[in-house]
């Protein structure tokens, strides 16, 4: 039994080896057809500048190791591209603009015949009463309108060139 094993294997071998013998004229030629192109020009190493150092000196300035804060960022990039939609960063801020507007929660409204009041829930656990014009949200969220189950907010948020996008957002009420 294993005679006829090892027959099967050497004619096996035979019949793989038989097959390297095929003509490879073709791919000679085409080894030396790109040997004889033309070598293209290296580009020279562009000029490195040698390294600045500098020293740190704390001061009055933030570390460098944290990022710079929103509202800074929003300034600067307000003050490089004057012809943009820009919210006023001069006004004052409203208690409710530190919050993110994830966080607040309508929780009902009150008014009478001329003026319709909603009441805000914030993360601080207060309960805020706002109206139209009021300012709430981190991105400069100002109240349109205000509805039995909603209040509908115009934010302008940055868009990484310098300016501000307007975003449409809603609270909407919800019950204990």
């Amino acid at each position: 039994m294993p005679r006829r094993n090892l027959s099967w294997l050497l004619l096996l071998c035979a019949i793989f080896i038989s097959g390297c013998n095929d003509d490879i004229g073709d791919l000679q030629a085409f080894i030396t057809q790109v040997k004889k192109r033309p070598v293209p020009p290296i580009e020279p190493m562009p000029e490195l500048k040698p390294f600045e150092h500098f020293r740190y000196q704390p001061g009055d300035r933030r570390s460098p190791f944290s990022p710079p804060s929103p509202e800074l960022l929003a300034e600067n990039a307000g003050k490089n591209n004057p012809d943009c939609l820009q919210p006023d960063f001069d006004r004052v801020k409203e208690p409710l603009e530190q919050f993110p507007l994830d966080t607040l929660a309508m929780k009902g409204t009150l008014g009478n015949a001329k003026e319709l009041w909603a009441l805000v829930g914030a993360g601080d656990g207060n309960l805020y009463r706002v109206t139209i014009g009021n300012y709430v949200g981190l991105y400069n969220g100002l109240i349109q309108e205000i509805s039995q189950n909603a209040i509908k907010v115009r934010e302008l948020v940055p868009d990484g060139a310098g300016c501000w996008l307007v975003r449409e957002a809603s609270l909407e009420l919800v019950g204990e």
